[in-house]
């Protein structure tokens, strides 16, 4: 008997959470407080909540996600423990231990909570119960989360075509039934997955180590096209619009692909002499650190250098910092570095609204001036944070390298937006209006531990 959920009226909001010492935020009107970097106050903590593991979501972008008054968030690479929490107090619902190491960030279908573990499985957890609903083996190492179209769930795991293997191919981008985790189709991969596949437009889209990007038909599997483009960002779609973060020679550059056929409609080079006036460039040692991390960190779905796009504008990070461009012309509208040297960006920006969320190498959280690229405040998480934040409804959500999660209110209580890993289950950021709505049913499977 396979579990099923059904559709109301509940919103479904993310939260990314931190733990450490007391967190802190930004005031309205912040001074300057050395090398430019913004003054804290304090900054109300709602509740945290997990169990500390040592270096548990380390190398993760772990991103919790609520369906209605729930919580889910898992503990990381180190770990084994996915958590159910209520989402008002932080209280323990229930627990599910993963016979894997490694669970990823959840995403929320009709089917129940959906996950990969580092090896070497994807499962399917009733949110009500914490129970097991089904899962299948899919690869030796699995190195993303899944995404979601519908009743059909995206995932990078092993290649199940023998012949296909022999061929040089061992990996592949595989469409599974959500309900089961029957295969529907597969699409051969020489190289694993940068990051979470995203799902839009009737089509699937995955980048992987080897600098490709693919777009496959949805229904079918069949190869709409392949860009080589030097990719080291999973891909934002947006406007009929592939958007990638590409390495070319010494510098970043933004790419941007039609949906529909692929063809290249626009670059942009984060060291292209015209940027100069919008500040200098930070030091070689900052910007190779960057780099290197945009490359390595492709762990679970949310690689640092992906872009973002919202209302009519992309936030494209680089080893130079954060730049604002124009979605239709790239024409750049101002950009951010860290106040610090040696300090960089760690995670995709969180455009919401009026303002923009990044967090850096050093655990803090800026919060910019949409209009402007201006910092109007931060918060430090007295650790590490192990990926950008979810913003919903006016909280603010983080998750620290020893996977505890920590709920604080955000800037004021518009900024809104980011319920998930991605944004949405496909792994695209939705607008309010297309945020999931589930509500769970009955399901049969192997327990959860109950609190």
């Amino acid at each position: 008997m396979r579990a099923r959920f059904t559709r109301s009226t509940v919103i479904l909001v993310a939260l990314f959470v931190s733990m450490g010492a007391a967190s802190r935020l930004w005031s309205e009107e912040p001074k300057s407080s050395g090398k430019g970097a913004p003054a804290f106050v304090p900054f109300e903590k709602q509740w945290t909540a997990g169990s500390p593991v040592s270096n548990g979501a380390a190398g993760s972008a772990i991103t919790p996600a609520v369906v209605g008054d729930k919580v889910v968030f898992c503990d990381g690479k180190s770990g084994h423990q996915v958590y159910c929490v209520d989402a008002a107090s932080g209280k323990p619902l229930w627990t599910y231990k993963t016979d894997d190491n490694g669970p990823s960030s959840v995403i929320a279908t009709e089917e129940g909570f959906h996950l990969t573990t580092n090896s070497c499985t994807i499962e399917t957890i009733n949110p009500t119960t914490g129970v097991l609903v089904w899962k299948k083996w899919i690869g030796s190492v699995i190195e993303a989360a899944p995404c979601a179209a519908g009743d059909k769930l995206l995932v990078v795991g092993d290649n199940p075509d023998s012949n296909s293997k022999t061929w040089g191919e061992p990996y592949a981008l595989m469409c599974l039934k959500a309900s089961n985790g029957d295969v529907v189709w597969s699409q051969p991969l020489k190289e694993q997955a940068i990051g979470a596949p995203c799902a839009s437009q009737g089509r699937a889209f995955v980048a992987t180590r080897g600098g490709d990007v693919f777009c496959s038909d949805m229904a079918t599997g069949k190869l709409k096209w392949r860009q080589d483009t030097n990719a080291v960002s999973a891909p934002f779609i947006a406007d009929n619009s592939v958007f990638v973060t590409c390495a070319r020679s010494d510098e970043d550059t933004l790419a941007r692909f039609d949906v529909a056929s692929g063809r290249t409609t626009g670059t942009f080079r984060a060291g292209q002499s015209g940027n100069r006036k919008l500040g200098k460039r930070v030091s070689a040692e900052t910007r190779r650190n960057a780099q290197k991390a945009m490359v390595e960190t492709h762990s679970y779905g949310d690689l640092a250098a992906r872009p973002v796009v919202q209302g009519g504008f992309v936030y494209s990070p680089s080893s130079e910092g954060l730049y604002c461009l124009d979605a239709k012309t790239l024409k750049p509208r101002w950009k951010f570095a860290c106040p610090k040297d040696g300090v960089w960006l760690t995670g995709s920006a969180r455009p919401t609204g009026e303002r923009v969320y990044v967090v850096d190498s050093e655990g803090t959280i800026h919060c910019l001036d949409a209009r402007t690229g201006k910092s109007v405040g931060g918060t430090s998480a007295g650790a590490v944070v192990s990926g950008p934040p979810a913003i919903v409804a006016g909280r603010m959500y983080y998750v620290t390298g020893d996977g505890v999660i920590h709920c604080q209110s955000a800037f004021n209580g518009s900024d809104d937006g980011w319920p998930m890993l991605g944004g949405s289950a496909g792994n695209t950021a939705p607008t309010v209006s297309e945020r999931v709505v589930v509500t769970p049913s009955a399901a049969a499977g192997e327990a959860g531990d109950k609190k």
